[in-house]
């Protein structure tokens, strides 16, 4: 299912939306409102909101345009430039008003935004905030509206017809429902020195378990690189991304994992260094991360199956907080599959042990030691897409936590023998 918003003024009668890009504010009024806010804004004749447009990348064509991990910014100043955009628009989603409003443009009288996010997920159609011309250049404010998701998950298309045919660039901040405003630009704020050699990224995943990873680089809060969107970064691994960092400039790189911790550095960079440096982005064996800068040429590749386990089990650095002999996991699976069993071990809002445990069929086994500290722990267990909680209470020795698979797929959880 699509959604779209088609406005176009007509007759004389233009919107002006005036603000900043630091996100939705007083200054600014909805396309179609009807309204005129004061001060010096730019004319908006006509806006559009799509989502199931083909993803947009840079195209081979000579104007303004970027593309931002899951962004693309884009200026058209000429009839040329929107046939190029609604070629690509037309590609893959036949009936999208897109390239019609790209075509019917006067661009003698006007210009037009693109901007496309790729990950937006289920979420609003992106609507138009507020708009600025200064000089030739032209900034937007956008916005992903209420906290409420909808049923499709797509990419979303806002297009944006500015009365100025001068418009030679763009910067857009767009909000997101929940969290911080993204903001980039077309050619780098306007033409930042591009480095001779672009700095490039590690990203080393030293745990025995995947974890999906998200990497940006920001220059003065405006975003210039990212990676795939949740990266899944596998066990004993060591992924490279080449030409991550381009522009001559002082970069924040921030690497976040999808359990929401978080790191990040700095890093100046500069045509003609003498050595130049690159970023990795670390996970420890027991899921900790961290940035640094330094050269990563030399890190070598791993292969699969030389991970680091995480240090297990856990336990309290006072000796009299422990027991004597440390839980374990242990199962029976009576069932004719091969099942996998994910656990997780909280205490408190701390995860302290995360496992994927594989229960052969009809087999039966224990895992290395988990938990050696007295306390009662919150535990997910997790098989075949239904999910057992249990509080695991772990203050003797033989406290280990004692799970069954059926012969029909069902699980049970005791703490007594399951011979």
């Amino acid at each position: 299912m699509q959604r779209r918003q088609y406005l176009a003024l007509t007759g004389g009668a233009l919107v002006g939306l005036a603000g900043c890009t630091d996100g939705p504010g007083d200054g600014g009024t909805t396309p179609g409102s009807g309204s005129t806010p004061t001060g010096t804004g730019a004319t908006v004749t006509g806006t559009l909101t799509a989502n199931g447009t083909p993803e947009l990348v840079r195209l081979d064509a000579p104007f303004a345009q970027r593309t931002v991990g899951g962004f693309y910014l884009a200026v058209a100043t000429e009839a040329s430039h929107g046939e190029r955009i609604a070629t690509a628009l037309e590609d893959g989603e036949a009936g999208s008003e897109a390239p019609a409003f790209l075509r019917e443009t006067d661009y003698d009288a006007a210009s037009v935004v693109c901007v496309q996010e790729t990950g937006s997920s289920s979420v609003p159609d992106l609507e138009l905030v507020s708009a600025r011309v200064s000089g030739e250049a032209v900034t937007l404010a956008a916005r992903y509206p209420g906290t409420a998701g909808t049923d499709d998950i797509t990419t979303d298309l806002l297009l944006v017809r500015v009365a100025h045919p001068t418009v030679r660039h763009a910067t857009v901040g767009i909000t997101p429902q929940r969290g911080d405003t993204t903001r980039f630009s077309t050619v780098g704020r306007y033409g930042r020195e591009l480095l001779d050699e672009p700095r490039p990224l590690v990203v080393r995943n030293r745990d025995c378990e995947s974890h999906p990873v998200r990497v940006t680089a920001t220059v003065d809060k405006e975003l210039v690189a990212e990676t795939p969107r949740w990266e899944p970064s596998p066990p004993a691994s060591v992924v490279r991304y080449g030409a991550f960092l381009r522009e001559a400039a002082t970069h924040t790189v921030r690497a976040s994992l999808g359990r929401d911790a978080s790191a990040e550095t700095t890093l100046a960079t500069a045509t003609g260094a003498d050595d130049p440096q690159g970023v990795l982005v670390d996970i420890s064996g027991d899921g900790t991360l961290s940035v640094e800068t330094r050269p990563v040429e030399d890190l070598p590749d791993r292969a699969r199956g030389e991970c680091e386990a995480a240090s297990l089990p856990y336990e309290s650095s006072d000796p009299s907080e422990n027991v004597a002999e440390p839980a374990r996991l242990e199962w029976v699976n009576r069932s004719g599959a091969d099942r996998q069993l994910d656990l997780a071990v909280h205490d408190g809002d701390r995860t302290v042990v995360e496992r994927d445990v594989a229960l052969a069929a009809g087999g039966k086994g224990r895992t290395e030691a988990l938990v050696a500290k007295r306390g009662v722990y919150d535990t997910r267990l997790v098989l075949d897409g239904r999910e057992e909680r249990v509080d695991w209470q772990v203050d003797e020795s033989d406290d280990d936590l004692q799970v069954m698979v059926e012969a029909d797929g069902s699980l049970a959880v005791a703490r007594s023998s399951l011979a």
